[in-house]
């Protein structure tokens, strides 16, 4: 283990676990500690859960947030970090995945192939959102047309 590394590891209960840790010192030695409180690099309350030799058992490594990649620090950075491919893009989560650290690998660009599928996903979605809203109309004018009948007859 080296100071930084992420792991994604089997929790012994979900109750304040993320599933997810990150290699940090603590004294004088390195321990994996649960990103649900914290995602960052040192154990800073009674909280944070360092992992037990059971679940340590099922880590599996993910990347060293040190070595291997560049945090994407932008104003929407999950918008710029869905431009990168997906194998050159990685999350860590808090929170149970409310709070978000976007991360890329090093050197890897925007992928044009990526962004033309999320803008062909984001179109499909606006189509669905343009039926439902068409949709949701319709009801809406048949409802003003009873309505306006009732009172006719009235």
């Amino acid at each position: 283990m080296h100071e930084g590394d992420i792991f994604i590891y089997g929790p012994e209960q979900r109750h304040c676990r993320e599933g997810m840790a990150v290699v940090v010192k603590y004294g004088d030695r390195l321990v994996a500690k649960d990103t649900y409180w914290n995602a960052g690099g040192r154990v800073d309350s009674m909280c944070d859960h360092i992992l037990t030799d059971v679940e340590l058992e099922t880590a599996e490594f993910a990347f060293n947030m040190f070595n291997d990649v560049n945090e994407i620090m932008a104003y929407q950075p999950k918008r710029e970090w869905e431009k990168y491919a997906p194998n050159d893009r990685f999350r860590v989560t808090s929170q149970h995945g409310l709070r978000v650290h976007y991360f890329t690998k090093i050197g890897a660009v925007p992928s044009i192939d990526t962004q033309i599928e999320n803008a062909r996903a984001a179109v499909e979605k606006a189509e669905a959102q343009v039926r439902s809203a068409q949709w949701s109309l319709e009801n809406r004018r048949r409802e003003l047309a009873e309505f306006e009948a009732q009172r006719a007859n009235a």
